[in-house]
């Protein structure tokens, strides 16, 4: 019997941000300070704490250009 890995919308996120962040050449701390956040979040965020408010995820997905604003968004 195989064990299937299922990785949660939290530790995919997570990943993402940590993989763009590293691309981009950025520390956690200039990412937060970018975003208008805490450093303590971005690491939360890429540990997969789940108690990272969807607003603060969003605000970090955009400024690594992982998400884009729509114009109904602006």
């Amino acid at each position: 019997m195989s064990s299937v890995i299922f990785e949660t919308p939290s530790i995919q996120i997570g990943k993402m941000v940590r993989e763009r962040r590293l691309e981009l050449g950025w520390t956690q701390l200039q990412l937060a300070e970018f975003a208008g956040v805490r450093q303590a979040t971005i690491s939360s965020l890429e540990a997969a704490d789940e108690g990272v408010k969807m607003q603060t995820v969003n605000k970090v997905l955009i400024m690594l250009g992982l998400v884009s604003l729509t114009p109904e968004f602006k």
